[in-house]
């Protein structure tokens, strides 16, 4: 769940000398609070359950300012799209925008994926996205964590199914700080730095137009047809 190693800057990086430990961090270390995903209201258990391994010590308030983040995976959840729908959708898009991978058997994953994290050189151009259905993303993935820890929180399991039975996830990652730098930019939102207090900044709003910015790079889809699906959202949803 936690890997933590010591590396040494990067030669581009001219004004630091020392050494950096490298953190790998995920919701999953929220347990029971998974589905919150990680936010400024959260973090800090993250930070207490890190200190608690007793592998280093850190303040709270380095963890957040003194940290550079890369390869950020960054989300947002359509309500209203059960697996025949996901399925559907699935098939639909593949035909106007192929994708590198996609598979849609509801009973082992449900998945539409773009671009390629190897693909280093291209990552502003081709980032990596992918949308999956999360109920069952989460059961044939983390299956052990899906009955361990949410089972807990909401008391029986169909609890928790209920709650992600429709939810289509679109996932996608910011790789590196230019490619931060050109996200932002494109939203209109000033670059401060790519510290995880900086990044736990960002509103909701700027997580979704980042994704939506990540998507158009693959698919190319009309501001009309953007609204109309914004209006199915909101008229679902009433």
């Amino acid at each position: 769940m936690f890997l933590v190693r010591k590396v040494g800057h990067n030669q581009r990086e001219k004004d630091h000398s020392s050494n950096d430990l490298e953190m790998i961090i995920n919701s999953k270390m929220l347990k029971s609070k998974y589905s919150e995903g990680i936010t400024k209201k959260n973090i800090k258990s993250i930070y207490k359950y890190i200190i608690s391994l007793g592998l280093f010590t850190l303040s709270f308030e380095d963890f957040l300012k003194h940290s550079r983040c890369t390869d950020i995976d960054i989300k947002t959840d359509l309500k209203n799209y059960d697996t025949e729908k996901v399925s559907d959708f699935f098939t639909g898009l593949n035909i106007i925008a192929p994708s590198q991978a996609m598979s849609i058997n509801p009973n082992k994953e449900m998945v539409l994926q773009y671009g390629f994290r190897r693909n280093e050189k291209r990552i502003i151009n081709n980032p990596f996205i992918k949308m999956y259905h999360k109920l069952v993303e989460l059961k044939n993935n983390s299956n052990e964590f899906y009955r361990e820890h949410l089972k807990r929180k909401y008391g029986f399991i169909d609890s928790f199914d209920n709650y992600f039975k429709d939810v289509l996830r679109v996932e996608g990652t910011i790789k590196n700080k230019e490619h931060f730098k050109s996200l932002l930019k494109s939203i209109d939102v000033e670059y401060k730095g790519n510290s995880l207090d900086n990044l736990l900044s960002l509103t909701e709003s700027n997580l979704n137009s980042i994704i939506s910015a990540l998507l158009k790079k693959h698919i190319k889809v009309s501001e009309k047809v953007l609204e109309v699906e914004k209006l199915n959202q909101s008229n679902s949803q009433k």
